[in-house]
């Protein structure tokens, strides 16, 4: 993978202002070249998870299901949408809460 390990510094500030905090923030990108994530890990002990879609489409398609699709399944049947950003990092960028669960390392 030749992406980097971090976020762009715009990219990370923005997440910044967004969570109210500067995270730590941990690349879990998948191994191909168009995976680009960031676990962001808060002081309280609170976890994001920030990515670029490689597409427009998938940005749009994505957001719109954690918009809509995801509150119906109420709280822990799905990703949380925190914020997003069609113009930041074209084609996009956003946060989610994780679900809870007891397999987080």
């Amino acid at each position: 993978m030749t992406n980097p390990t971090t976020p762009p510094p715009a990219l990370l500030a923005w997440a910044s202002r967004e969570l109210g905090a500067r995270p730590a923030a941990k690349d879990v990108s998948h191994p191909r070249e168009t995976s680009r994530v960031w676990r962001l890990d808060l002081p309280e002990a609170a976890r994001f998870y920030l990515k670029i879609s490689p597409k427009a489409v998938m940005y749009e398609r994505e957001t719109l299901a954690l918009r809509s699709a995801a509150p119906a399944l109420g709280a822990g049947g799905a990703p949380q949408l925190r914020a997003a950003s069609a113009g930041h990092q074209a084609p996009g960028a956003y946060t989610q809460r994780t679900r809870p669960t007891t397999m987080e390392v």
